[in-house]
């Protein structure tokens, strides 16, 4: 494939990437509507493809809607927790393979090699803990870009991908002891 050639796809697939995130913003309630849908419908496969695609595509809502929405429909606690566990760290680390192997091109693009060594020392020293805030918090948490970013594998999993499961597992306790009881 000639450069000119990845360049276009990955301008096309940024620009798709950023379109679904402000449709995402846009469109939130309409979003949690059809992921209430399809859950009362599917049930747990419903929880992990949700929880699966929302931590894989960039997008303003997580899988905490697909667990919250499952429990409203009467779905068993553990087995809505196993399938949002399975679909949100299989879909992070998807994300996060996908963004440094197809990321690492664009930011290639964008900045010369003395800045890129910079950026990766600051994200693996200071940007961990916007990582953590964002796993844990309502921030958007793209590990697509935290990939492409150059994180380290060891600081995604402690900063990412662990609190991002303490998060999952603090809301079915709040769940199981009676916060949004349907």
């Amino acid at each position: 494939m000639r450069k000119e050639d990845a360049r276009k796809i990955i301008w096309v697939a940024f620009t798709l990437f950023l379109v679904l995130f402000v449709l995402s913003i846009m469109f939130a309630s309409f979003l949690r509507f059809e992921v209430d849908k399809y859950i009362e419908t599917y049930g747990s496969l419903a929880v992990f493809i949700a929880s699966f695609l929302l931590e894989f595509v960039p997008q303003y809502i997580s899988g905490h809607v697909a667990m919250i929405s499952a429990h409203i429909f009467g779905a068993d606690i553990l087995v809505n927790l196993f399938s949002v566990l399975t679909g949100a760290v299989l879909g992070s680390s998807l994300g996060f393979a996908v963004g440094q192997y197809y990321g690492l091109d664009l930011i290639n693009k964008v900045f010369n090699e003395k800045r890129i060594e910079r950026i990766k020392s600051l994200l693996n020293q200071e940007g961990k803990w916007f990582v953590l805030i964002s796993a844990i918090s309502p921030l958007p948490y793209i590990p697509m870009i935290f990939g492409a970013l150059h994180l380290s594998k060891s600081n995604f999993l402690i900063y990412g991908i662990f609190p991002r499961i303490a998060s999952y597992i603090v809301v079915a306790f709040a769940l199981y002891y009676g916060f949004y009881n349907g």
